[in-house]
Order: C-alpha cells, then structure tokens, then sequence
C-alpha cells in the first residue's frame, strides 16, 4: 500500500510538472506553430529541461538540475555542469603540462586549445567558462523561476538569426539553436531571378523549378539545369579545339577546352642548329637554351661560346654543398651529381648512448631500446635507439567510459577519456512511448509516462481489470467482487484477493550482465475466499423468530420468548425460555401470523 501510494504521488507529481512545462512551451514559442518546431532540437532541449531527471551531464553522468549551474557548448548545445566543464579543462591542461618537459611547460599547455567533450568543438585558451549565464548569455547567475524555462533568464533571446537574415530570435531565452525567422520577405526572388513570391524569411531563396538558362562560361551555350543555386555547373557538351601548340584539332568538353598533344614541340630555334624540347606549349619558343654567358658546371668560370660547343671543366675544386649540409665537395670540377659525402667523422646515435668512426653519409644507430613512457603514460616505446621524440601511441586505449556500457575506442592517450556519445532509448511497457537518454542512465532514468491503454494481462482470475494507464511495476489491485463459487452454493460477494506477484528477477549473473527481460507478471496465485457473508434468514430453537445472519455464521441460537407449547396435558403450555422442543409434532402456540416450526428447523440441535 505504501508503493502504491508513492506511486500515485509520483504520477500526481509528474502531472503537475507536465501540465506547467507545457504552459511554459507555450509561452515561449508564441511565434511558431507547433508543426514548425516538431521535429527541432531546440524544442527537444526545452522538453528535456523541463521534465526532472530529463538531462544529464555526459563528464559525471548525473543529472542536471533545474537550479545548478550549467555550460552549454555553442556547437552541438549539450549542457554540462560548470564545475565539470572546468574540471575536463584543467585535467588536459595538467595532462599537457606532464607530457612537456621542457621550460615553459605550463605557458605552453594554457596556450592550447580545448574541445567539447560531446561534439570535439574546439575553443580558444580564454574561452574557458568561469561564471554561470542564461542561455542567451544577458544575464549572470540567473536564478531558478519554476514559471519559466530552467537556466533562462526570462528575457527575449534577441539573438542574430542568420547572414541572410536581419531579424533577430523573438523567442524567450532558450537553450539550443534559434529556429529560423518566422517572418515574412515580400517578393522573394527565386535562384535564377525569374519568379517571385511571398516567403518566409528563413526560407526566401527558393527553387522555381523552371530551367536556369544563364550563359555557361564557355559562351555557346546555356545553363539547362533546374533553377538551383551557387554558380552553374560547367558545360557537359562537346566543341571541336586546337591543341595548345595547334598542330591537332579534336572535340573535347567546353569545360576545358586547353588540351594538350602531348608531342615535343619540334620547332627549330633562331640559331638554325636545335629544336624545341617542350612539350606542346603557348607562345614563342624563345632563345637557345645553349646561346649567350655559360659558366662551367662548378660555376666558378664563365665563358662565351658558340651553341654547338659544349662548355668545358676548369681547374677548380667543385665546392658545392653535399646533401649531408656540413661538408663541401672536394672533388675537381665535374659534371653530373656530386654524390654522397664520404667524409670519415665521429657520429653519435640518435640516443646518444654510444660514438662511432663513419662515412658521414652513413646514419648510426645503437642496439638500445627507449624505455620511455609515450604520452599516454600507459605503455614505454621500446622503440630502437629512440631519439627520446617517442612516436604517439598506436594501441587503442580500451579503458571503460562513464557509461560502464563501453570502452574508449581512441588511441591510446593520457587524461580522462571523452564522454560516451551513445544514446540509449527507454520506453515504456507497452513500447509506444519512447525517449532517447545518454549511454548509462537508462540504468537511474524512469521510463517515459505513457497516454495509452494498459496491456498486461490481469494478475487475478477475472477476465479483466478496471481500464487504466500504461505503467510500470505492478498494477492496481482490482476492485471487481470476487464472485468465486463457495461450498455453501453462494458466490463469494468479497473483493478481488488474489496475490499481486511481483516480476521475477533474474538470478544468475549472466542474466543479470546480459540484461534479460524478466517476465512481468508471474503465475495466478489465487487465494482462498473469506467465509460467505450472504445474509440468510434463521428461526431461533424454538422458532419464534427469525433474523437475517452471514451464511458462514449461521448456528441454532435461543431468543429472549417463553417456549409457549402446548404441553401433554392439553390444558396448559409450556413457560420454559425458547428451547428446542423434545417432540417436535407438540401444538405451538406461537405469535399470530407466525408459522409453526418443522422438524428440519430443529434438526441442527
């Protein structure tokens, strides 16, 4: 009786609640229809915050109450508590401070930039939240009005809509995105510019759905797209061009007419003895790339020669920069690469750990294995003569996330794991109620309250039970009279008292981790009937009287009357108080109008 009566407060609470969350809704959403605004996420958050236990902080998993101070991201708009949010920022930042060892560590860390823990959005070092604000962020600290949206301040939003747009959110303060304008652009051009009409603000570039017809960027043609918008899509159709060169002619798309041949150009160049190398080119092919100053492959001597003569080698030391950076060749000026460096020098391993006499073209690496710990502080490198710049860690991380449902399928990494952005959806018995609530609070959320008709079947013996609500737990005991047949030939006239059995649980541990679906109801457990409480008519010993008994309490009884039968004398009756006569067949003299008793009234004495 006490759970069902904690049940019923529950419901009258949550009645209440409902009923005061919609008039709320409908004070905020004055400008839109409900159709509008159905399927939003805006109004999704405005339902979720005003149901209790509706949102929860994804970083602890608990719910957000109406009167704590929250932090919602601008990106995905999920609310976090704000002594949360600024927990999550200040473990990377100490994260960040322990994987630099460097000097300067701490400046380097609070310069780096910090992401939502739902949507990865990422923020800027001084955009870490430090106060509480309403969710259109005019006022600070709002305090909890149970009259209004949780969090809000009450006011208008006023926020900016869009670019295109040059109203502002006529909603009260609400969390979520503003939905788009509802009012009204006269005249509105279509994408092309043919047609004109009257809509929405939000939705004033629009689709006429007749042919675009501008003039594609290769100038022949137009545009047969559908009205559509940005720039048109470059020409499909085909045009006879030239190659760049203009030795081939050949049809390609107006998109891109430039092709080319793909031949060397062949033509000779103004000194008579070469020709052009390039391939398939614009314009003139200029000079002789062999005429004018040349300087012998070190470049160290200049000479001015015919362009059949080939530039011959001075004397010099070539003296050009080997790959290695650190040395010059030493070799006599040559042609062709000069080739790697050759220099014997003392190198030391990428470690440091040991020296060695080599080529300095040569790299030199030691047998030493990095015992480091990568910036996971998880696992070491292990890695071959580690330069100690240890590589990120290629293992998945694998640690359970708030929800105990998952695990953090992220590289391995240092710091607490990002939030599970599972959904998990609840619904009711009957399963036409459903609300979507985050991975691992299915476990503490209730199920949503249901509108429809009850269809568990009835605990007791009756067919059916009075019409109720769908619900959770057991259902209400049943009024219905019992009407079960008795042994004395009545029904019994009692209330339904059959046993109520509570769902069976699951008892093994797998059923338990596997979550099985216990069976709601177990079998009718049917009690037995109280005695017969049917009024029935009893004469007394003597039958003098008669009085209306429960049937269960029907026994001889004697009432307050003398006997009053006539005795063997014949002369005189009997004054004795009301007995049960010895010879039934005597002559009674009972009150007029009564009937004279019979041998089965006596029969139970």
């Amino acid at each position: 009786e006490e759970e069902e009566e904690e049940e019923e407060r529950e419901e009258e609470e949550a009645e209440a609640e409902t009923q005061a969350g919609a008039k709320i809704l409908q004070g905020v959403l004055q400008s839109y229809s409900a159709q509008e605004l159905q399927s939003s996420r805006t109004l999704q958050l405005m339902q979720d915050f005003l149901r209790k236990g509706g949102v929860a902080c994804l970083i602890c998993i608990e719910d957000v109450e109406k009167d704590q101070q929250v932090w919602c991201c601008s990106g995905c708009f999920t609310p976090f508590h704000l002594h949360c949010i600024q927990r999550w920022v200040r473990e990377g930042t100490t994260q960040a401070i322990l994987q630099d060892e460097g000097a300067g560590a701490v400046a380097r860390a609070k310069a780096l930039p910090w992401f939502c823990p739902k949507c990865r959005k990422e923020y800027k070092p001084d955009q870490v939240p430090t106060h509480y604000y309403c969710f259109c962020g005019k006022e600070r600290d709002p305090k909890y009005d149970p009259w209004i949206t949780p969090h809000s301040c009450g006011g208008r939003c006023g926020k900016a809509l869009s670019d295109e747009c040059s109203h502002t959110c006529s909603l009260l303060c609400h969390p979520g995105a503003c939905p788009p304008c509802p009012q009204m652009a006269v005249n509105a051009p279509c994408y092309c510019g043919k047609a004109k009409q009257t809509r929405r603000c939000s939705a004033q570039r629009y689709s006429c759905a007749a042919p675009c017809g501008r003039r594609l960027a290769c100038g022949m043609h137009v545009c047969a797209d559908v009205c559509h918008p940005g720039e048109c899509a470059p020409c499909p159709r085909e045009s006879e061009q030239a190659c760049v060169c203009g030795a081939e002619r050949k049809r390609v798309k107006c998109a891109s007419p430039s092709w080319s041949c793909g031949r060397s150009c062949g033509k000779m160049y103004a000194c008579g003895r070469h020709k052009c190398e390039l391939v398939c080119h614009h314009g003139d092919c200029g000079l002789c790339p062999r005429s004018g100053r040349r300087t012998c492959p070190c470049g160290k001597t200049e000479h001015v020669l015919d362009c059949s003569e080939d530039v011959p080698t001075c004397f010099n030391s070539c003296g050009k920069m080997l790959d290695c950076g650190l040395h010059k060749c030493e070799r006599k000026c040559h042609n062709g690469a000069c080739g790697a460096c050759m220099l014997v020098v003392r190198k030391a391993c990428e470690c440091g750990a040991s020296q060695k006499d080599l080529p300095c073209s040569k790299p030199f690496q030691c047998d030493n294995r990095c015992s480091r710990l990568k910036a996971c502080t998880r696992h070491r490198c292990k890695r071959r003569c580690c330069d100690g710049n240890c590589a990120p860690c290629n293992e998945i991380c694998g640690r359970k996330l708030g929800c105990r449902n998952h695990s953090c399928e992220a590289p391995c990494h240092a710091g607490s794991c990002f939030p599970c952005n599972e959904m998990v959806e609840l619904k009711c018995h009957c399963g036409h109620t459903r609300i979507q609530v985050p991975c691992g609070r299915e476990r503490t959320t209730r199920p949503p309250r249901c509108s429809q008709a009850c269809t568990i079947r009835p605990y007791c013996r009756h067919p059916q039970q009075r019409p109720h609500y769908c619900h959770r737990g057991l259902c209400p005991r049943c009024t219905q009279p019992c009407l079960q047949p008795l042994a004395c030939g009545h029904r019994c006239q009692a209330p339904c008292h059959d046993l109520r059995v509570p769902p069976a649980q699951p008892q093994t541990k797998t059923a338990r981790k596997k979550k099985l679906a216990p069976e709601l109801l177990g079998p009718v457990t049917p009690t037995p009937c109280p005695p017969c409480s049917t009024p029935v008519q009893v004469a007394c010993l003597g039958a003098h009287h008669q009085k209306a008994v429960p049937c269960s309490d029907v026994r001889p009884y004697a009432c307050q009357s003398y006997c009053n039968r006539l005795l063997s004398c014949t002369h005189h009756t009997c004054q004795r108080p009301c007995h049960a006569p010895l010879n039934p067949e005597l002559a009674w003299r009972g009150p007029p109008g009564a009937a004279p008793p019979t041998s089965s009234s006596f029969s139970s004495s």
